[in-house]
């Protein structure tokens, strides 16, 4: 069983925070008793002075796609289609 840390924070820089975006500059979870939470948090600029701004939500759950197209298509393209919008490996690249 995984030892329960009651009330304790764990925070890590968000690899996908750009300033001046909509992404939290932090993000992490959090334990109060007993009940699993992730918060993010936001950098904020008044009078001059930084201070961090931040909401607390239900832990993220990715849902099951409902059925096998939603697998591969979004919107009319595929998932490779969206990923790579070049080829990832061209022949010229190849040792052979």
């Amino acid at each position: 069983m995984e030892k329960q840390f009651d009330n304790v924070i764990v925070m890590f820089e968000n690899e996908y925070y750009s300033d001046g975006g909509k992404s939290p500059k932090f993000k992490g979870k959090l334990t109060v008793n007993g009940v699993d939470k992730e918060f993010a948090v936001w950098p904020k600029e008044k009078d001059g002075k930084t201070f961090y701004s931040g909401k607390i939500s239900e832990p993220f759950v990715k849902s099951a796609p409902q059925n096998n197209n939603d697998l591969h298509s979004k919107a009319g393209k595929s998932f490779v289609e969206k990923t790579y919008k070049e080829d990832p490996m061209p022949d010229s690249d190849l040792p052979f």
